[in-house]
């Protein structure tokens, strides 16, 4: 960054009770309002749209566009001729697009304005008149609260730890906690989505940190340079903006690569604001938080087996893991020593204008003595649907993967105790269930204190109607519930709300967690149609003629037969077709057998075709290559009978150990997730989505009524992970019961498996191309440059054949380096997929960061 200032300290601001001797701009309310865009389409027309009703401020309109792929810039054009667009032609970053804008500038006063928000009237002159009521403001922050949930907090203020990082003070919480706080309350930054300052102030001090490429700390950076230059930061309470959060910067919060910026920009905020002695405890801090929190304790295998110290295993184990640890580290300290010259030039210049100390900044409380975050609300709880897109079903378990979509604010982190996991709530918390349309019941939830010497009250409130309360003592779990009555869409709309008066802690807000929530109708439906409509085994085949055979005769043995098996083959060449044409006159099945089959267009088209066939309420998928034991559908059958048929059911998929050989390697594939993940699944317990295989999974037919495979899928990767996905986040659950066991029988070898992952790598990179909301949840590294982690992968496919030789003599490595190797071909298969898409004369979603 080049500073719009030199260091020449006669030119520095005036002291915090002047910035001039007039309101910003001579008491003008003229206002640049600057929105930095990058393939923002989706969010930019309902931005605009309310911008429109904007009152009391004379304003500009004007988009920096980081080079767009999308159509933004041409639809800002064509709909919006008045809004001034500055076409970059690529991605200056969220910092350097604002600040060119501010510079083009005339008007006194600028606002920075995320595009993925919705303003109300008095937004912008209620900032204004922030500014002017007192010299000493800086810089003013709106209130930003979620777009899908007006309810809950996504900015109330902004502090920092004591190592330099920006967290949002009150995230998640219900906006009802906000009231009685002051009009004005200061923050340590204002939120870069929403904030008003005065263009000359802002130039003075240095502007906007372009360095910190691509997004993230640069508020935290301007908000902590004006507190020490003498000035303040508020937010304004009346000035409310909507927020969708992640619209900006591609995905949300939370990914591997946001928290990487987080941390290499944090040092460089570090290294130019604070004191010395202080920044060298903050650089050691975030050195050790690196290390300490990534080693893990000596500990192996899924069941927890110490490492033994005579294992000549242990300590090249442990320095393969101390090296990927210290890969985030390595990173952000060769970006950061590239660029030590001009952080040392703008530390000269921010010290040398320093009017407050850290230690008072540390007794405002906008920076904590501690180096850590405070708990704050689980803002992934906050991601809940539309009502009409949620099953109906009668139970939300708020700490598993399936509530997230039914979770409406005011939730914190997961609890567990006793192997029950539960989720801490923020005062009042809100969740809805969708039930059948005017069905009369109970509602009961099971709430319980996190620490035995608190005390306190719980109470529920169903529908604004409904109510019913309880008081909490000790750690067991307690119901809590009411007699409700279901809207007419099935609708209950459900708030949990404690009181703390007998709260015992320090920190307020977590002393109360709930496990379950669930309405009981008054009168039951029966289980008895669903049962008798029997079940429907779909089978996708592909050339595998002999193992489908034994397949199919696997199940005619089953304790319970099926009501039909239903196979879809897809394109064979084996002679699969003329096997299956005669099955039925060949083996008499005692089952009905219906066959279909279709050019070759991948598993997913095929099990869709076996939907359409299927006549069953309860739907189970096999692979063509899996032989089930003869309890393998009573026994799905039973776990589905015990939930009232609510759930999936995914079994357990063993390999078939008399017909394949077994290296170490593919018993580690089996147990820890990249084939399948069967050593983090409990009995009887919900798995994530990424728990849907359907290799060995049932599920009532109803969950499929308006959700199919996606067809694009041409291989067998992905596709039912991503129906998993949608099915979830609509509140199904999967629940994991090894009793229904498989043998997977598919010959494979260490090289077999690489080649697989390299095909799963390129797959996942245009998945998450196509499907961008489930890059939270497959955080791809930074693809671009030479790092450590590049090292550590180029390093280990070197070794390929040697690892593969060594697996086939059944030589058994540390797991971290299975999974290294294997993460290391997956990314060779995205790189692979990366480069055709820049050969095509693209450029992939996926470089948005």
């Amino acid at each position: 960054m080049t500073l719009s200032l030199s260091d020449d300290k006669s030119r520095s601001p005036g002291p915090p009770a002047g910035r001039s001797e007039e309101p910003p701009g001579g008491g003008s309310r003229k206002v640049t309002i600057v929105i930095p865009n990058f393939n923002g389409l989706r969010h930019l027309p309902r931005c605009l749209e309310s911008l429109e009703s904007t009152v009391g401020v004379d304003y500009e309109i004007v988009v920096a566009d980081n080079g767009s792929s999308d159509g933004s810039v041409e639809w800002l054009r064509e709909n919006h001729p008045g809004v001034e667009v500055l076409d970059f032609g690529e991605n200056r970053g969220f910092s350097g697009a604002l600040m060119i804008a501010v510079r083009r500038s005339s008007r006194p006063l600028v606002c920075f304005l995320n595009q993925d928000t919705e303003v109300r009237p008095d937004w912008l002159v209620n900032l204004v008149r922030a500014l002017e009521s007192d010299r000493s403001i800086a810089a003013v922050s709106a209130t930003l609260l979620y777009m899908h949930d007006p309810e809950i907090v996504n900015f109330a203020g902004g502090r920092m730890t004591g190592t330099g990082y920006g967290y949002q003070d009150r995230l998640g919480w219900p906006s009802a906690a906000l009231k009685g706080s002051p009009e004005l309350e200061d923050t340590l930054f204002p939120s870069g989505a929403a904030m008003l300052i005065s263009r000359r102030l802002l130039l003075e001090v240095g502007g906007l940190d372009e360095e910190l490429r691509p997004a993230y700390h640069e508020d935290v950076d301007l908000g902590w340079r004006l507190w020490i230059m003498g000035y303040r930061v508020v937010v304004s309470r009346k000035a409310v903006v909507l927020h969708y959060e992640g619209g900006g910067a591609g995905p949300r919060p939370g990914s591997v690569r946001i928290a990487k910026l987080g941390f290499r920009h944090s040092i460089r905020c570090s290294l130019k604001n604070y004191e010395p002695k202080r920044a060298l405890y903050a650089l050691g801090a975030l050195a050790a938080s690196q290390i300490l929190c990534r080693v893990p304790p000596p500990v192996s295998g899924s069941a927890g087996r110490r490492t033994p110290l005579f294992n000549p295993w242990a300590v090249p184990a442990l320095a393969v893991r101390i090296l990927a640890a210290g890969e985030t580290l390595a990173e952000a300290l060769l970006w950061n020593l590239s660029r030590i010259g001009d952080t040392l030039r703008q530390r000269r210049f921010i010290q040398g204008r320093r009017r407050r100390s850290d230690e008072e900044l540390f007794e405002r409380g906008l920076i904590r003595r501690r180096p850590w975050f405070p708990f704050q609300a689980d803002h992934a709880s906050v991601g809940s649907l539309p009502f009409d897109q949620l099953f109906p079903l009668n139970e939300l378990y708020p700490a598993e993967d399936s509530a997230v979509g039914r979770l409406t604010g005011g939730w914190g982190p997961v609890f567990e105790r006793e192997g029950r996991r539960a989720r801490t709530l923020m005062y009042h918390a809100r969740c809805r269930l969708r039930v059948e349309p005017g069905a009369a019941g109970r509602l009961e939830v099971l709430v319980s204190l996190t620490d035995p010497a608190d005390r306190g009250a719980v109470r529920v409130v169903c529908n604004r109607e409904a109510s019913g309360w309880a008081e909490l003592g000790g750690v067991d779990p307690a119901t809590v519930g009411c007699d409700v009555k279901s809207g007419a869409g099935g609708e209950l709309e459900v708030e949990i709300v404690a009181d703390a008066s007998g709260y015992s802690r320090r920190r307020p807000g977590w002393w109360c967690a709930v496990y379950k929530i669930e309405f009981i109708p008054a009168r039951p439906a029966g289980k008895s149609e669903r049962e008798q409509a029997g079940v429907s085994v779909i089978i996708p085949t592909y050339n595998r003629r002999s193992y489908l055979r034994d397949c199919l005769a696997a199940l005619a043995e089953q304790n319970l037969l099926p009501r039909e098996v239903i196979v879809v083959d897809d394109g064979s060449t084996d002679g699969t077709p003329e096997f299956l044409a005669g099955y039925s006159d060949r083996a008499s099945p005692p089952f009905a057998f219906k066959y279909a089959r279709q050019s070759n267009s991948g598993p997913a088209a095929a099990r869709n075709r076996g939907l359409d066939l299927a006549e069953g309420e309860l739907i189970v998928f096999l692979g063509d290559d899996m032989m089930a034991a003869p309890d393998w559908l009573e026994n799905h059958v039973n776990a589905h009978r015990e939930r009232g048929f609510s759930c999936a059911v995914c079994g357990f998929t063993d390999w078939d150990r008399s017909r394949c050989s077994i290296s170490p390697l593919l018993e580690f594939v089996n147990l820890h997730g990249y084939q399948f993940n069967f050593g983090s699944f409990r009995p009887g317990r919900e798995t994530p989505f990424t728990g849907f295989y359907t290799s060995n999974l049932s599920l009532p037919a109803y969950f499929l009524s308006k959700h199919r495979f996606h067809e694009w899928f041409r291989k067998a990767a992905f596709e039912d992970i991503e129906l998993g996905y949608r099915l979830c986040s609509r509140g199904m659950r999967i629940v994991y019961e090894p009793g229904c066991v498989v043998r997977h029988c598919h010959p494979m070898t260490a090289a077999d498996f690489c080649r697989r992952q390299r095909a799963l790598g390129e797959i996942l990179f245009e998945m998450l191309e196509r499907f961008p909301e489930m890059r939270i949840f497959f955080p791809l590294p930074y693809l671009g440059g030479l790092n450590p982690r590049r090292l550590i992968e180029v390093s280990l496919l070197a070794s390929s054949r040697l690892l593969a030789a060594l697996d086939d003599r059944k030589v058994r490595l540390p797991e971290k380096v299975y999974s290294l190797w294997l993460h290391a071909q997956a990314m060779a298969g995205v790189r692979a997929a990366r480069r055709r898409r820049l050969n095509e004369g693209g450029r992939p979603a996926g470089d948005n960061l």
